[in-house]
């Protein structure tokens, strides 16, 4: 047998596997914690959420998102969210069970001072969205 082909066929089956793994990946369904946000008066304008997800056993490493508003505000920029909402929080894949959920609003022009912020917790269901309480 001709090593070329040999080389040739191998990489051919392994692009193949790495395909059907590709779209059985794709078929699954993402982890989705639903937490509903509101904010009180003294809260100023928010155009940015921060989430952060965490394992209560792995408080130190959370899986952290941005989320900026979509809502249109003065001369087309963008203007602040609208509370109360409901966020949806990605959980990480292979993630299920007991989750620490921390909604941060980091200010527009300074994203390390935080404006508001509030915790809950949540069970994450496997490729389910699931309500935080």
């Amino acid at each position: 047998m001709n090593t070329k082909c040999g080389v040739l066929r191998t990489l051919a089956f392994l692009l193949a596997a790495t395909g059907s793994v590709t779209a059985i990946g794709c078929a699954k369904s993402p982890t989705v914690v639903n937490v509903q946000v509101a904010v009180d008066d003294t809260v100023p304008p928010l155009l940015l959420l921060r989430s952060k997800i965490a394992r209560p056993t792995a408080p130190e490493s959370p899986a952290i998102n941005d989320i900026v508003s979509r809502y249109e505000g003065d001369g087309g920029l963008a203007g602040p969210f609208i509370f109360p909402m409901l966020f949806p929080v990605s959980v990480p894949s292979g993630w299920a069970g007991d989750v620490v959920i921390t909604i941060e609003g980091p200010n527009w022009q300074n994203f390390q001072q935080v404006l508001a912020t509030g915790t809950t917790s949540a069970t994450a269901i496997r490729e389910q969205t699931t309500e935080a309480s």
